[in-house]
């Protein structure tokens, strides 16, 4: 039940941040093409020259996640890279914008909000959450309880009857009630 829970939450991982990726491939390429025309590069130069800024987003990508399924931090070549890309890919699809349509806020920022919400997405997914403080929050509190519970069986099964010393030649407390009774 676990591992298919888990499998179910790394499906939906992987469809949302495929999706946003893709996104902002498709969105930034038509504005980097755009720009490295208008920057009198050849035509199939311009054409290629995206693949070349998403690719190496793509790559930063891969290796942050690697490094932190891994237990390590990300590779600081990686953040760079990974930081590099998405600066180029937001510049140029705002220069393309300004270009364009001139000064416009809405679409200035409608262009620009693909590859932020790539570099955000894959911040979410780099960083871990923190610690609840407090305990009987975790699971809804059911982690937390579930280990009281499981600490007091243990607490249980250990205890022992105390029973006191006994001298040699001592009566038993049984047979001195009996013999007062009488």
């Amino acid at each position: 039940m676990l591992r298919k829970i888990l499998t179910s939450r790394r499906t939906a991982t992987v469809v949302a941040v495929s999706t946003v990726a893709a996104v902002a491939g498709y969105n930034s390429y038509g504005h980097q093409y755009d720009v490295a025309i208008m920057a009198h590069q050849a035509q199939h130069l311009a054409a290629v020259l995206p693949l070349s800024v998403d690719g190496m987003l793509l790559a930063a990508s891969l290796a942050i996640a690697e490094d932190k399924s891994s237990g390590r931090k990300p590779r600081t070549w990686a953040l760079v890279a990974f930081w590099l890309g998405a600066a180029v890919s937001v510049a140029a699809n705002v220069a393309s914008v300004i270009v364009h349509w001139g000064i416009d806020p809405l679409a200035i920022a409608v262009s620009a909000w693909p590859p932020l919400a790539l570099l955000i997405t894959v911040e979410v997914l780099s960083r871990k959450g923190k610690l609840e403080k407090n305990p009987n929050r975790v699971n809804g509190g059911r982690q937390a309880a579930a280990t009281r519970t499981a600490k007091k069986r243990t607490a249980t099964r250990r205890r022992k009857p105390v029973s006191s010393p006994v001298s040699p030649g001592a009566v038993p407390i049984d047979e001195l009630n009996a013999s007062m009774a009488e």
